[in-house]
């Protein structure tokens, strides 16, 4: 009997870092059913890099959303888990994942996150990260996805959309019962992260602008508007902390 387990992973221009994903995966081989990289247009050899370790390559426009869709569309196994490149997954994965899988086809689950960066500062997002999954029940893209065909199915799918696409979906699954959080850690590259400096108010409308227009209704648009990196309408909050838009995203 083959494994029902399906891994898909997005990927552009992470040919230095998806091989050592791709290494994660490789002592589970007896049970996964298949692995597919959703590539988005690399130009650094990351989709012959997928080949060569046995993965089974979507070739796709750079956008995330849609990516996602194609490699869940190319898959056929009853369980999915959803991966980014540029993340390595905890050495007990594999039972983690066996352990909640058991749980049911109605729950999906999100890994722990840890950022593979050093700095007082981002131990402050992963403890942030667990408070805005644990109690806002919203967990990001880069903590992977564990779900069901059957529950994807029945809450609309993934959309195809190059912002956000995460943020979407956890919102629609949050009222199908919520995401669980897995005892495990996943490790993300601190590239993203580093990058989160204050951006300007204009920046933060457009942002929060994309998020409305880009959802697949109008109420999800508003809730993805809302959790937009500390948009406030009206009066602004004043708070002299350097990094209160982060702060402010991660919390809400």
């Amino acid at each position: 009997m083959r494994p029902e387990l399906s891994v898909v992973i997005v990927a552009r221009n992470e040919a230095a870092r998806l091989p050592a994903l791709l290494a994660d995966l490789a002592p589970a081989a007896a049970w996964i059913r298949e692995v597919v990289v959703a590539d988005g247009a690399s130009s650094d050899g990351t989709a012959a890099l997928a080949r060569l370790a046995g993965a089974r390559v979507v070739a796709c426009a750079p956008s995330r959303g849609g990516q996602l869709a194609a490699g869940v569309a190319a898959t056929d196994g009853t369980w999915l888990l959803l991966l980014h490149a540029d993340t390595r997954l905890p050495l007990d994965w594999i039972t983690v994942v066996t352990r909640a899988r058991a749980v049911g086809l109605e729950r999906a689950w999100a890994f722990r996150l840890g950022i593979d960066a050093g700095g007082a500062d981002l131990r402050l997002v992963e403890a942030l990260v667990a408070l805005r999954s644990r109690w806002r029940n919203l967990p990001y893209g880069d903590q992977g996805l564990l779900i069901s065909r059957p529950l994807l199915i029945a809450v609309g799918g993934i959309a195809p959309i190059p912002l956000m696409e995460d943020l979407e979906l956890v919102l629609r699954l949050r009222r199908r019962g919520g995401i669980g959080l897995l005892p495990a850690t996943l490790l993300v590259s601190g590239r993203r992260w580093r990058r989160l400096i204050p951006p300007r108010p204009e920046h933060r409308l457009r942002l929060a602008q994309q998020a409305r227009v880009s959802t697949s209704s109008p109420r999800l648009g508003d809730e993805a508007l809302r959790d937009v990196g500390g948009l406030r309408f009206g009066k602004p909050r004043v708070t002299r902390h350097p990094h209160r838009h982060l702060l402010q995203h991660l919390v809400r």
